[in-house]
């Protein structure tokens, strides 16, 4: 591009360099766009991944995978749905520790009833109302 030689383009080369022309290159609807593309994407991308936020303020167990299935399928749609189910009715890092601890409290007790002699069905139904 040749810079011109004289009259107000040449001042403003001169005087401010190539920045004020840089600057009046760009508009504001310009710079507007912009924003609004960059807000966009930002948005959409907080939708795509909603489903792990979701998991991860739950405390959901499986939360790696989800994020893994999530970022994998998401744009299909129908795995957006998958993770967003997961997400809100998977199993917890809390529910899972309560259970665990009610499994191992139903051996022993299951144990227990062994050792004394009454593990056969029919003592079996008679104690199981006390588990």
């Amino acid at each position: 591009m040749a810079f011109p030689r004289y009259g107000k383009e040449q001042e403003m080369y001169t005087r401010h360099g190539h920045v004020e022309k840089l600057f009046r290159a760009v508009s504001t609807s310009d710079i507007q766009v912009i924003l609004i593309v960059a807000a966009g994407t930002i948005f959409v991308l907080f939708l795509y991944f909603l489903p792990y936020f979701i998991a991860r303020n739950r405390g959901v167990a499986n939360r790696g995978w989800l994020f893994v299935v999530n970022f994998l399928s998401d744009f299909t749609g129908l795995g957006w749905i998958i993770c967003m189910v997961w997400a809100i009715f998977g199993e917890t890092e809390t529910m899972r520790r309560y259970w665990d601890q009610v499994a191992r409290d139903s051996d022993a007790a299951h144990s227990d009833l062994a050792q004394d002699g009454q593990r056969t069905q029919k003592g079996y139904r008679r104690t199981e109302p006390m588990l």
